[in-house]
């Protein structure tokens, strides 16, 4: 059976890598904030090997989520388990840069 793993959190996405896929399965990722319900997939992605990594972007920072996945979309499900994870903090920008140049003065 397969099972899955988060390998990264960001501030807007997860990655996933599943292993002991069914080559040919369909997996369908159902990713949404812990107060919600979701009725449909956020992803979908057809095994072409045991051994994958899916990213999933879109998601807003520091947000609570939680993540499961139907190994057999489309038949009768095989729900591989609900993980919850919490996005993280948007990066600081840089702080803004200011140059001054050659600062000259005439006399008149």
């Amino acid at each position: 059976m397969a099972s899955y793993s988060i390998v990264e959190i960001g501030s807007d996405h997860i990655e996933i890598a599943v292993s002991g896929a069914t080559i040919g399965n369909t997996y369908a990722f159902y990713v949404r904030k812990t107060n919600e319900t979701a009725s449909s997939p956020y992803h979908t992605y057809t095994a072409r090997s045991s051994s994958f990594s899916v990213y999933l972007g879109g998601l807003e920072s520091e947000t609570d989520y939680v993540v499961n996945i139907d190994g057999n979309y489309g038949g009768s499900a095989i729900w591989l388990g609900a993980s919850y994870f919490t996005t993280t903090a948007l990066a600081p920008s840089d702080p803004p840069t200011f140059s001054i140049g050659n600062i000259t003065s005439t006399t008149v």
